[in-house]
């Protein structure tokens, strides 16, 4: 199968404006989610999507690749979507958020490893991993829950099972490039709209999410506090 990495990039985040260009050791954080996405054994076409001039300007004096977007779109995978007809050569997108600082090549290549290409009733996959019972109470850590065939069931900000066990869900997909067409195409409906989970619209339509547990957990940017434990975390470990 044809992969490609792509990192979709906006400069506007309300909670952290600019922060793909926000210095991490020297380094903005969009060249080290870059970075980590060329480690991957399925590296060799990485775009970052971004609707920024300067954003493309720093991708480009560091040699990434840079497909400029539309302003107009609410989510990575609109995102994608927006400018599908340059990946018409690709059979599977990975979308790697731009805001992953820590996410390693290594943990693109397992899910693209172990994702069940031959049941086509799977049209994306995503991560998981094991969350603590007071970390489950924490509504910006959305909780997974799967059946016995790493089939997704359920996305919630509540902690869901009620007795646990959680599982943290890392928002980091692996798409088939053909289903990307028909998300655009789906309405939202109420528990996307309950729970404001992208995600469970794919659900609510029927289509099957798989997912895997990563190898550790990461830390995403939301906010200048994420990125003061992403500093912390490099210069401490903890």
């Amino acid at each position: 199968m044809k992969i490609c990495i792509v990192i979709p990039v906006r400069y506007g985040s309300t909670r952290f404006p600019g922060k793909p260009l926000a210095k991490i050791d020297g380094k903005t954080m969009i060249r080290m989610v870059w970075e980590n996405a060329k480690k991957s054994c399925y590296s060799e076409d990485v775009f970052v999507l971004t609707d920024n001039k300067k954003i493309s300007s720093v991708v480009e004096d560091f040699g990434g690749k840079v497909i400029m977007t539309s302003s107009d779109v609410k989510s990575g995978t609109e995102r994608i979507a927006s400018v599908l007809g340059s990946f018409d050569k690709y059979d599977f997108i990975f979308n790697l958020q731009g805001d992953e600082p820590l996410f390693k090549g290594k943990y693109i290549d397992l899910l693209i490893e172990r994702f069940p290409v031959a049941d086509s009733s799977f049209v994306c996959g995503t991560y998981y991993f094991p969350l603590s019972p007071s970390s489950a109470l924490d509504p910006n850590k959305v909780k997974v829950v799967f059946n016995k065939n790493n089939s997704a069931m359920y996305f919630s900000r509540s902690p869901i099972p009620a007795k646990g066990p959680y599982y943290k869900h890392i928002g980091v997909y692996l798409y088939r490039k053909d289903f990307i067409k028909k998300y655009l195409k789906l309405l939202p409906l109420k528990c996307e709209s309950s729970e404001d989970l992208e995600q469970l619209r794919i659900l609510e339509h029927g289509y099957k999410i798989f997912v895997t547990q990563i190898l550790e957990d990461t830390i995403g940017v939301d906010t200048e506090e994420d990125l003061k434990k992403i500093k912390r975390f490099l210069k401490n470990g903890i």
